[in-house]
């Protein structure tokens, strides 16, 4: 699954990066650590490009990374992902 794409279906920014996020915690849930920050990471890079236009979907996705950090003791990736947080307010 690269470029945020699922299947060749058209591009969608926000469908792709809520797949990701989905797809993260699923994951994560499941104990597979490695493969839920694969996702997350690619749905936190797609919500930088929708931080202005879908804040509280970003949110979710941040909120979501920071539970795997925590999950894997990942004190430097907690306390980043903490800043990003912040800053989107809320």
């Amino acid at each position: 699954m690269s470029g945020g794409r699922f299947g060749g279906a058209p591009h969608d920014p926000t469908a792709a990066t809520l797949a990701h996020r989905f797809l993260g915690t699923a994951d994560a849930d499941l104990g597979r650590h490695d493969e839920a920050i694969g996702h997350l990471r690619q749905a936190t890079a797609l919500f930088r490009d929708l931080d202005n236009t879908h804040p509280h979907a970003a949110r979710a996705a941040w909120e979501s990374a920071l539970e795997v950090y925590r999950a894997q003791d990942g004190d430097d990736d907690v306390e980043r992902v903490r800043r990003r947080l912040a800053g989107l307010g809320g």
